[in-house]
């Protein structure tokens, strides 16, 4: 009996104990929130962690500090218009009701074109070259164009520091590199220009060089730049898949998409109940629909 009487006992203060610690933790859960709070409007709050959510990561890099307190000011000013509104009760009017209505429709309508179109794509070097063969023309140069080597550099010193070690027999990207290194504002890659998209000022000097050739620095309003001149191309000839694989595979993706968008409405159409009732809008006039709308 006393055993019995001391199991009770044990698990009631196991049960006192975990609820006391559950409160606890919603206390201290609370506590976390309110410490993370950065602007409070009535009953709103803005936290540090929604704050930066809201920032997307591709600008996160970018963003400053006058960017942050910029956004904090705007969030200030809806909570404070938005909150007058819903005093006034204008939430409650049938139009805001349809275009609120309207909104989230289509947000949720895509996001779920988001979570089933952004799925990986499988694309096949059979396809590429496919799509290359089929679309050659596509492909056609337009004009005259190069295959280079390029740095820009911001210092004309640094440009004429780098010429002068490439044709003294230097590796052009090495000495780029090198440079780059050292603190200088240089970038290099392998491109190819087209010459009627090259600036005339630089056109006019390196599609007259040779193949082999390094340009002396020439000056634009970027910058000064230095081309290794390592291949020619003529124009009305076909580019070469290398050159115009990554297009291809864009337009792929793109038509890929596309035929995932049409089968997912295909597949979601035949599991769903759609009634139309097109005889109505035969029989009013398309103008006396409108007639006697105020215009927004």
């Amino acid at each position: 009996m006393k055993s019995v009487f001391y199991k009770s006992t044990l698990v009631i203060f196991f049960i006192v104990l975990l609820a006391g610690l559950g409160v606890f933790t919603v206390a201290c859960q609370q506590s976390s929130i309110e410490q993370q709070v950065i602007v409070r409007v009535g009953d709103e709050r803005l936290t540090l962690d929604e704050l930066i959510g809201e920032i997307p990561p591709a600008m996160r890099s970018q963003i400053t500090r006058e960017d942050l307190q910029d956004f904090i000011g705007r969030w200030i000013n809806s909570q404070i218009l938005y909150q007058e509104a819903k005093r006034r009760q204008l939430d409650s009017q049938i139009d805001i009701q349809r275009e609120l209505r309207k909104l989230e429709v289509d947000l949720v309508a895509n996001a779920l074109l988001d979570q089933e179109l952004d799925k990986p794509l499988a694309i096949t070097d059979e396809e590429i070259q496919n799509y290359y063969v089929t679309n050659r023309n596509n492909f056609m140069r337009a004009s005259s164009e190069i295959l280079v080597l390029h740095v820009q550099c911001a210092d004309a010193t640094v440009a004429d520091s780098l010429y002068k070690l490439v044709i003294s027999g230097n590796d052009f990207v090495a000495v780029a590199r090198k440079l780059s290194d050292a603190g200088s504002d240089t970038s290099s890659w392998e491109s190819f220009l087209s010459e009627d998209e090259t600036s005339p000022d630089i056109a006019a000097q390196i599609f007259r060089l040779p193949v082999g050739t390094v340009s002396r620095p020439l000056q634009s309003d970027f910058g000064y730049h230095v081309f290794k001149i390592l291949n020619r191309f003529s124009k009305d000839t076909v580019r070469e898949l290398a050159q115009v694989r990554a297009q291809i595979i864009a337009k792929l993706e793109v038509e890929k998409r596309q035929m995932r968008y049409r089968q997912l409405l295909s597949d979601l159409k035949s599991n769903t109940i759609v009634e139309t009732n097109m005889t109505m809008l035969d029989n009013v006039s398309i103008d006396s629909l409108f007639a006697g709308k105020k215009q927004k």
